[in-house]
């Protein structure tokens, strides 16, 4: 499942994907177009470790 954050909330998703994938920013100083900022929520189908992503409890040292 897929949504638009909130106005307010967008500033700090983007610092968060500017983070993790610098070239966010330095593509938004070459375009005039708005980036989207998408939210991702699983829809079901696998048990998150303790309510947390995958990739998080990978990194914690879950199992896979």
């Amino acid at each position: 499942m897929s949504n638009s954050p909130l106005p307010e909330e967008r500033p700090r998703l983007w610092e968060l994907m500017a983070k993790t994938f610098p070239k966010y920013d330095e593509y938004a100083t070459e375009t005039t177009r708005g980036i989207p900022v998408v939210v991702l929520e699983p829809s079901g189908g696998w048990p998150r470790p303790e309510g947390r992503s995958r990739r998080l409890a990978r990194r914690q040292g879950a199992p896979r």
